[in-house]
């Protein structure tokens, strides 16, 4: 190699030639693109932490960024030795370092580019429940890795000896045509972009959205997947990679390219997380702004429906059909969990949408009994793990079937050590009734006090007598006592965003036939002012969720939806607060085996709330004709559940614990 640079030194002196240099333009792409890929990565995690949520595609992408300071260095060494000069311009020995570290560079770049491109896939994964889909993008990933791995092996052993690639005297062994490598790396990421590009895309006729808003959905999935642009410009420069004579200079346009297609990559995983969080800056950015058709004067504001004019079947939002498929794609997540939450007022942000399915990926462990009940807000019960958390991410609260956001159940400011409140000796009801068609064949004998106010309710089959039990040791007739009650109880409270949200509704469903405890199998908290839908009160929230939970193709249970909603009549509702009538008609058209609730709708008056003052139990009293029998239970662990609502509207009520008086008067978390 000596000889070669000493005979291209010679030729530069008898021909006159240039010396000149590409390194300042070089550096200038270098830190330029490097710079680039750090800004989105940095937007990005701006944009998932105002959702609170971190997902693997978080991981890998901040992978691909660490892991590219390794080939984006190299390149800087190898511009202060002379890369990026004619080789006649080098000292001795420099070509030689030049080619070690160009070695190493091209290793380290085919592992980046892998994270990248799994981040992206692993993105799709988490907006896209469909299975075909699901099985497509893990085939994927599998192609992926595998492509990767075998480019990266024959990239690590393309010479032998593998000293053959930066020292040219050896003249043993052999090498790869490195040119034609070249092109195949090329050849494979150019195919795997547009695998990528055409997953999302496939997917958008299914999609339950207006034209407006798929078409913006695809532009976001094409501008993710543009990295083979820059594949393809840098397929065009490779002609002169292992077959240059002055390889300090001709290969110098193969790096800035090849660091272009990396920070495209990089950048472009970024984007589909950017959008949310540009429109929030820059709300008037059409590009990114999903909006609807406005409906015509004739679809609104008329007695009259025409419903053959085509801008009222359109109106200003998409229509909600029937469908017995499972949701292809949450537009919630690209809404929600990507961008950030509702602006603040005072000082407590909005309930944001609340844990959607509290469950892990393996089977929640069943709590056995001895156990004393827990404090108020001590988390150290969360050993017993009955989420099914790893021990590893205690706040890994698991998966979700629509994307929603993820937050713990309880927050690390919530965990107080102050002495439980003696539980009231009784209830406020401390009778369990059964509501709903007891018997098909009208038994004859019948229960005055089953119905309270329509006195003559069939009894149940499933009840051995005809009077409720008297709770004089605070046990029901299905072996529940009193602490268990409290428990579950507080886990309402605690399915809450915070101590003290203004809308402090939470609901927990429990299967007590797993024995011991009971077994939890979703939560729900009030998510009004969240998510902007009115009927998003918290036990509507944890039927949804458990319906989700039941039917997820991917969950532990995988029912079928006829299976879900027989599974709701072995399972319980608690809810630290009496129902409105919209959701004790949900529960008893769920068939829950028992409904327990905390504080009544006639405290909730008193204190202030605005309320439709129809108990539940005369709802559960017009449910007779239901084919299915729940039990009733109220009042239970009021002198806890009270203190939820009853500073809302009373400026010198104490706060919940955790929490106290902003400046707005509003309590907030302390």
């Amino acid at each position: 190699m000596q000889d070669s640079l000493d005979l291209a030194k010679l030729q530069a002196r008898q021909c006159n030639l240039p010396h000149e240099s590409q390194t300042t333009k070089m550096l200038a792409i270098l830190v330029t693109v490097y710079v680039t890929a750090l800004i989105a990565i940095g937007l990005r995690l701006i944009a998932k932490s105002f959702a609170k949520i971190w997902s693997t595609d978080d991981a890998l992408i901040v992978a691909a960024i660490v892991i590219a300071i390794a080939p984006f260095s190299l390149v800087i060494i190898m511009a202060t030795m002379g890369f990026g000069t004619h080789l006649y311009d080098l000292q001795s020995g420099q070509l030689t370092k030049i080619l070690q570290l160009l070695y190493a560079a091209e290793i380290v770049y085919v592992f980046v580019l892998l994270f990248a491109k799994l981040s992206l896939v692993t993105f799709y994964l988490r907006i896209f429940t469909v299975p075909r889909f699901r099985m497509a993008a893990y085939s994927l990933i599998a192609f992926l890795v595998l492509g990767q791995v075998i480019i990266g092996f024959l990239t690590i052993f393309s010479c032998h000896p593998i000293e053959l690639f930066w020292n040219k005297d050896i003249h043993t062994g052999g090498c790869l045509d490195i040119n034609q490598l070249a092109y195949a790396n090329s050849a494979l990421a150019i195919l795997q972009d547009l695998i990528i590009l055409a997953l999302p895309i496939a997917m958008l006729p299914g999609l339950q959205m207006n034209k407006n808003k798929k078409i913006s959905v695809a532009v976001i999935f094409l501008l993710g997947s543009v990295g083979f642009i820059s594949t393809i410009i840098r397929l065009q420069v490779l002609a002169v990679f292992g077959n240059s004579i002055d390889p300090t200079w001709d290969y110098v346009p193969v790096v800035w390219w090849t660091t272009i297609e990396l920070g495209v990559v990089i950048v472009c995983a970024c984007l589909p997380m950017i959008r949310n969080l540009v429109e929030k800056w820059f709300p008037n950015f059409k590009l990114f702004k999903w909006s609807s058709p406005k409906p015509s004067k004739d679809s609104v504001g008329s007695s009259s429906v025409r419903t053959d004019d085509k801008s009222y079947k359109m109106g200003r939002y998409q229509k909600f059909g029937r469908s017995t498929s499972p949701p292809q794609f949450s537009d919630n997540y690209v809404r929600d969990h990507i961008g950030g939450p509702p602006s603040k007022t005072d000082e407590i942000s909005p309930t944001k949408y609340r844990d959607m399915y509290a469950y892990g990926g393996s089977k929640p462990k069943v709590l056995e009994d001895p156990m004393s009940p827990p404090q108020p807000y001590d988390l150290s019960w969360r050993s017993t793990n009955p989420y099914g958390i790893s021990g590893e991410n205690p706040y890994a609260v698991g998966k979700t079937n629509y994307r929603l956001n993820i937050e713990m159940l309880e927050r690390k400011d919530r965990n107080f050590d102050e002495e439980l409140p003696d539980i009231p000796e009784h209830p406020e009801q401390t009778e369990v009734e059964y509501y709903g068609r007891c018997c098909e064949q009208q038994q004859k004998h019948t229960c005055s006090t089953c119905g309270n106010s329509k006195p003559q309710v069939p009894m149940p089959a499933a009840l051995p007598q005809c009077l409720p039990q008297e709770w004089t040791t605070w046990t029901t007739d299905d072996g529940v006592d009193a602490s268990t009650r409290a428990y579950w109880m507080r886990q309402a409270n605690l399915a809450l965003p915070n101590p003290c949200p203004f809308a402090a509704f939470g609901a927990v469903v429990v299967n007590h036939t797993a024995g011991g405890l009971g077994e939890l199998v979703c939560t729900g908290a009030n998510n009004n002012q969240g998510s902007g839908n009115p009927t998003l009160h918290g036990e509507m929230v944890a039927i949804n969720n458990c319906s989700a939970i039941f039917t997820d193709p991917q969950g532990r249970y995988n029912m079928t939806p006829a299976d879900a909603l027989l599974a709701f009549g072995d399972l319980t509702l608690y809810t630290n607060a009496e129902s409105c009538p919209m959701c004790a008609s949900a529960i008893r058209w769920a068939g829950f085996k028992e409904y327990v609730y905390g504080t009544s709708i006639d405290a909730l008056v008193d204190m202030g709330w605005g309320q439709i003052t129809v108990s539940s139990k005369e709802i559960f009293n017009q449910s007779s004709s239901l084919s299915s029998e729940t039990g009733f239970l109220g009042g239970v662990l009021t002198n806890e559940t009270d203190g939820f609502f009853s500073w809302q509207f009373r400026p010198n009520a104490t706060c919940p614990q955790g929490c106290s008086r902003a400046a707005s008067g509003r309590c907030a978390p302390a």
